[in-house]
């Protein structure tokens, strides 16, 4: 977030760069501690992107799915991803200054 809050540009790829996958004791390793890290972490980067308004429910989310037990969000995370493989493409980000434009990082 801190890229963006510094006027930078990302852009998703379209093509698929590589799979993993996250076994059943990784959902257990997420502490609900780490949780309300990553709120604090979402709502500090929101507020300096500007976005926070209406956007609310993007940094209580790690909380409510906190809430989920594990084997039903696992379950969901297989329904929708299947087999528990990530599909992951990586972001290219650009400087948006226009007398560098297309200038990469």
């Amino acid at each position: 977030m801190r890229v963006y809050a510094a006027g930078f540009v990302g852009y998703n790829m379209q093509e698929v760069l590589f799979f993993y996958r996250e076994e059943a004791a990784s959902y257990r390793r997420r502490k609900y501690r780490f949780r309300i890290n990553e709120c604090r972490i979402r709502f500090g980067g929101f507020l300096r992107l500007g976005i926070l308004k209406g956007n609310l429910r993007y940094v209580l989310k790690p909380l409510a799915v906190g809430l989920v037990p594990m084997p039903i969000l696992r379950g969901y995370r297989v329904w929708k991803f299947g087999s528990g493989y990530k599909k992951v493409s990586i972001a290219a980000v650009y400087l948006q200054d226009p007398a560098k434009k297309g200038e990469q990082i």
